[in-house]
């Protein structure tokens, strides 16, 4: 099965990269667990915090990104 070509990839990266930058810049979240749920089971729960805060500021720095580019 043959992999991707950069060219096939570029788009999806670039739209990507602003929101995992804001994502990153966010920190970490401690990993939590609960009692109830099994340690083995502690990764399926979503502990990342997110918001439309994230969301406009992420969107922003795509836009900022895209006008740098064109």
């Amino acid at each position: 099965m043959p992999g991707f070509e950069w060219e096939d990839l570029e788009p999806c990266v670039e739209w990507m990269a602003p929101f995992a930058r804001t994502h990153m810049d966010e920190g970490s979240v401690e990993v939590k667990f609960f009692q109830s749920i099994n340690a083995e089971d502690s990764h399926n729960i979503q502990i990342h915090a997110v918001d439309l805060n994230m969301l406009v500021r992420g969107y922003s720095c795509f836009i900022a990104f895209s006008t740098l580019m064109f």
